[in-house]
Protein backbone atom coordinates (compact mmCIF):
# COMPACT_ATOMS: atom_id res chain seq x y z
CA UNK A 1 0.00 0.00 0.00
CA UNK A 2 1.15 3.32 -0.71
CA UNK A 3 0.82 6.33 1.56
CA UNK A 4 -1.24 9.16 0.18
CA UNK A 5 -3.57 6.97 -2.28
CA UNK A 6 -4.21 3.51 -0.92
CA UNK A 7 -5.53 5.10 2.53
CA UNK A 8 -8.53 6.82 3.29
CA UNK A 9 -7.59 9.89 5.23
CA UNK A 10 -9.35 11.59 8.09
CA UNK A 11 -9.06 15.45 8.13
CA UNK A 12 -10.53 17.83 10.86
CA UNK A 13 -11.19 21.81 9.59
CA UNK A 14 -12.18 24.23 11.36
CA UNK A 15 -13.95 27.90 10.19
CA UNK A 16 -12.28 30.20 12.63
CA UNK A 17 -15.01 32.99 13.02
CA UNK A 18 -14.16 36.62 14.99
CA UNK A 19 -16.88 38.63 16.69
CA UNK A 20 -17.70 40.61 13.36
CA UNK A 21 -18.43 37.25 11.96
CA UNK A 22 -15.46 37.41 9.54
CA UNK A 23 -13.73 34.19 8.77
CA UNK A 24 -10.33 33.49 8.64
CA UNK A 25 -8.90 31.39 5.99
CA UNK A 26 -5.69 30.55 4.56
CA UNK A 27 -3.77 31.07 0.70
CA UNK A 28 -2.11 27.74 -0.66
CA UNK A 29 1.22 28.65 -1.90
CA UNK A 30 3.03 27.60 -4.52
CA UNK A 31 4.70 24.86 -2.86
CA UNK A 32 1.36 22.67 -1.87
CA UNK A 33 0.63 19.53 -3.85
CA UNK A 34 -3.01 20.51 -4.86
CA UNK A 35 -5.36 23.80 -4.90
CA UNK A 36 -2.27 26.04 -5.15
CA UNK A 37 -3.52 29.65 -4.72
CA UNK A 38 -6.84 28.63 -3.38
CA UNK A 39 -8.47 29.82 -0.02
CA UNK A 40 -8.73 27.43 2.58
CA UNK A 41 -9.17 26.54 6.41
CA UNK A 42 -6.76 25.58 9.23
CA UNK A 43 -6.63 21.86 9.67
CA UNK A 44 -5.17 18.55 8.54
CA UNK A 45 -4.97 15.21 9.49
CA UNK A 46 -5.86 12.86 12.45
CA UNK A 47 -3.34 10.87 13.68
CA UNK A 48 -3.82 7.03 14.84
CA UNK A 49 -5.66 6.70 18.55
CA UNK A 50 -5.56 10.80 18.85
CA UNK A 51 -9.18 12.51 19.14
CA UNK A 52 -10.52 14.62 16.46
CA UNK A 53 -11.11 17.71 18.41
CA UNK A 54 -7.85 17.29 20.05
CA UNK A 55 -6.50 16.69 16.36
CA UNK A 56 -7.94 20.16 15.29
CA UNK A 57 -6.44 22.10 18.34
CA UNK A 58 -3.31 20.37 17.95
CA UNK A 59 -2.84 21.14 13.71
CA UNK A 60 -4.58 24.84 14.47
CA UNK A 61 -2.07 25.54 16.88
CA UNK A 62 0.93 24.21 14.23
CA UNK A 63 -0.40 26.05 11.75
CA UNK A 64 -0.96 29.37 12.76
CA UNK A 65 0.08 29.33 16.61
CA UNK A 66 -3.59 30.29 17.80
CA UNK A 67 -5.96 28.27 20.56
CA UNK A 68 -9.28 27.62 19.57
CA UNK A 69 -12.49 26.72 21.32
CA UNK A 70 -14.21 24.48 19.21
CA UNK A 71 -18.19 25.70 18.88
CA UNK A 72 -19.59 23.34 16.73
CA UNK A 73 -19.51 20.52 14.89
CA UNK A 74 -20.44 21.19 11.12
CA UNK A 75 -20.67 17.98 9.19
CA UNK A 76 -18.75 15.43 7.42
CA UNK A 77 -17.90 14.68 3.57
CA UNK A 78 -16.05 12.72 1.36
CA UNK A 79 -13.54 14.82 -0.89
CA UNK A 80 -12.18 13.26 -3.77
CA UNK A 81 -9.07 15.28 -4.99
CA UNK A 82 -9.86 16.21 -8.87
CA UNK A 83 -7.19 14.09 -10.93
CA UNK A 84 -5.90 12.73 -7.80
CA UNK A 85 -6.50 8.94 -6.33
CA UNK A 86 -6.87 10.35 -2.98
CA UNK A 87 -10.00 9.70 -0.56
CA UNK A 88 -10.56 11.72 2.27
CA UNK A 89 -13.06 12.26 4.91
CA UNK A 90 -13.19 15.59 5.87
CA UNK A 91 -14.89 16.83 9.37
CA UNK A 92 -15.78 20.12 9.53
CA UNK A 93 -15.70 22.64 12.98
CA UNK A 94 -16.94 26.35 13.66
CA UNK A 95 -14.34 27.47 16.31
CA UNK A 96 -13.36 30.73 17.49
CA UNK A 97 -9.81 31.93 19.17
CA UNK A 98 -9.42 32.14 22.74
CA UNK A 99 -5.65 33.23 22.08
CA UNK A 100 -3.98 34.45 19.47
CA UNK A 101 -0.95 36.17 18.13
CA UNK A 102 -1.22 34.88 14.50
CA UNK A 103 1.59 33.80 12.92
CA UNK A 104 1.96 31.87 9.71
CA UNK A 105 4.32 28.91 11.18
CA UNK A 106 3.95 26.56 7.52
CA UNK A 107 5.33 29.36 4.79
CA UNK A 108 6.03 26.75 2.81
CA UNK A 109 2.83 25.77 2.37
CA UNK A 110 0.16 28.95 2.97
CA UNK A 111 1.90 32.26 1.79
CA UNK A 112 -1.52 34.40 3.04
CA UNK A 113 -3.97 34.39 5.95
CA UNK A 114 -6.19 36.89 6.05
CA UNK A 115 -10.22 37.57 7.88
CA UNK A 116 -12.96 37.72 5.26
CA UNK A 117 -16.68 38.87 5.41
CA UNK A 118 -18.64 36.25 4.67
CA UNK A 119 -20.07 38.83 2.03
CA UNK A 120 -16.82 39.50 0.31
CA UNK A 121 -15.11 36.04 0.18
CA UNK A 122 -12.42 35.42 -2.45
CA UNK A 123 -12.90 33.87 -5.76
CA UNK A 124 -10.66 30.99 -5.33
CA UNK A 125 -11.89 28.70 -2.37
CA UNK A 126 -11.61 25.71 -1.69
CA UNK A 127 -14.09 23.62 -3.18
CA UNK A 128 -14.68 21.57 -0.16
CA UNK A 129 -15.52 24.33 1.81
CA UNK A 130 -18.33 25.94 0.15
CA UNK A 131 -20.49 23.68 1.91
CA UNK A 132 -19.12 24.53 5.51
CA UNK A 133 -19.71 28.01 4.30
CA UNK A 134 -22.89 27.75 3.78
CA UNK A 135 -23.62 25.85 6.51
CA UNK A 136 -21.82 28.98 9.34
CA UNK A 137 -24.09 31.47 7.08
CA UNK A 138 -27.59 29.27 8.11
CA UNK A 139 -25.87 29.05 11.80
CA UNK A 140 -25.43 32.55 12.10
CA UNK A 141 -29.09 32.94 11.07
CA UNK A 142 -30.45 31.60 13.93
CA UNK A 143 -28.36 33.95 16.25
CA UNK A 144 -28.63 37.18 14.21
Amino acid sequence: MKAWTDYIWVWVWCLIVNDKNEILLLRRGKKCNNEVWYWGRAGWTVNFMEKAEDALKREVKEEIWVDIEIIQSQWYADHFPENEKQHWISLSFIAKITWWEIINLEPNKCDEIRWFSLDNLPELISPNIKDSIDSLRAWLNLWI
